[in-house]
């Protein structure tokens, strides 16, 4: 496990509130136990508080096929894919902050670490510090309540990563918007441009839901959205790269469809999103295309992937649907024995245009999982994927993965 300073002075900001506000509570505040995690509050004065949540997924990826088809890019194992810790509180009236350290089973990393101002109107929401970038459905729904280990091929290879910046959400009855502006999330390097400002980027999400309800009882919902994002490259050696692994995957899993680093002077990435919920059936499927700009007589690579997806609650629960950010939620179960959940995916990726020879490839997923209550999760993946990479081979292989989840 490999630590910044960043992460360590993060990590101490961390603890430090979460002992100020124990010593607190013996005064004026209360601290109570809150879905598995904690919350200090002062109960005459709502405008101050603060929880500390945080989350554990705990893997094991066994990789099937032919020698020449594993060669060394797909070791079997265990994988402690993701610890978390996040901590989140009220400074005011209107005024919150949210910061989250985690180790996704190499680094460990700041991602949320923004303030978030709720003043303007009863219906729009504004973060300033190092937020999400909005793009997709599937990528902005949390990894803690997608159907599958994993994200989709073209979900991951073309998801923007965390930014510097500000990121402003407001919605109404049948539409929301996102829209954020953006640079490198602190850790970033570019080596190239060391003697230049930081390159920038912008981004919007638009969402349009006829019929939805947001309560934990939701029944009907339709969603449908479009995405773009912009990226400044400068131009540089190493400023763009999409790159992604199977629907699985152990520590050392490589990422086999890789581009490579393209010099460009920027790409934008266009997203279309449908989504529907009847009940405890739940369809999605997305679209997704990056275009990079290069040099005139180089010419300008297009790459592009899909995914569709069906999942169904076998107990009866519907999922949550919120409206406002365009994101799935949790599954609670209505029992005390759980609820089940099977779902199936197929998605496609195809990372090879002009000269660039990223490879492409689709995966069929099928998945199965029991949410034990609303912090316990235990389910099970079967991946079949068909890969072609750079090397022109054909990479068959049989995935096997189930996953450990707590969420407190």
């Amino acid at each position: 496990m490999r630590y910044n300073s960043n992460s360590k002075l993060i990590l101490q900001i961390i603890l430090a509130l979460a002992i100020l506000g124990a010593s607190s509570s013996q005064a004026v505040m209360r601290a109570e136990a809150e879905g598995g995690g904690l919350k200090v509050y002062d109960p005459n004065n709502e405008k101050y508080w603060f929880k500390l949540n945080g989350q554990l997924k705990l893997d094991e990826t066994i990789f099937t096929g032919r020698a020449k088809d594993k060669q060394n890019n797909f070791p079997s194992g265990a994988n402690l894919r993701t610890t978390e810790l996040s901590l989140s509180g009220g400074v005011g009236q209107h005024v919150s902050y949210t910061l989250t350290l985690g180790f996704d089973g190499k680094d460990t990393e700041i991602s949320d670490a923004y303030v978030k101002y709720s003043g303007f109107t009863k219906n729009s929401n504004l973060y300033i510090g190092q937020v999400p970038v909005p793009y997709s459905f599937e990528n902005t729904t949390s990894s803690k309540w997608i159907s599958f280990l994993e994200r989709s091929l073209p979900t991951v290879a073309f998801a923007p990563s965390y930014g510097l910046g500000m990121m402003g959400n407001a919605w109404g009855e049948l539409f929301a918007i996102t829209v954020a502006v953006t640079e490198p999330k602190q850790g970033t390097h570019h080596p190239s441009i060391k003697s230049r400002r930081d390159p920038w980027g912008a981004a919007t999400r638009i969402v349009f839901s006829p019929i939805h309800t947001e309560d934990d009882g939701c029944h009907e919902a339709y969603h449908f959205s479009i995405s773009a994002r912009y990226q400044d490259a400068r131009d540089t050696i190493n400023g763009i790269r999409f790159r992604t692994r199977p629907e699985a995957r152990a520590r050392e899993t490589t990422q086999i469809l890789d581009t490579n680093f393209i010099q460009g002077k920027s790409y934008t990435v266009y997203g279309g999103e449908i989504a529907g919920i009847w009940g405890p059936l739940t369809l999605q499927g997305e679209y997704g295309e990056a275009h990079v700009q290069r040099n005139k007589f180089l010419g300008n690579p297009r790459f592009h992937g899909w995914y569709v997806q069906a999942s169904y609650i076998l107990t009866g629960e519907s999922r949550v649907y919120h409206f406002h950010s365009g994101t799935l939620g949790r599954i609670k179960p209505k029992s005390d024995c759980g609820a089940w959940e099977v779902a199936i995916r197929q998605s496609y990726l195809n990372l090879n245009s002009k000269n660039i020879r990223g490879g492409k490839g689709h995966d069929t997923g099928l998945s199965l999982g029991w949410y034990a209550n609303n912090n316990v999760r235990i389910f099970g993946n079967y991946i079949w994927s068909h890969l072609k990479p750079s090397d022109g081979t054909k990479r068959k292989l049989n995935i096997l993965a189930m996953r450990f989840q707590v969420v407190f």
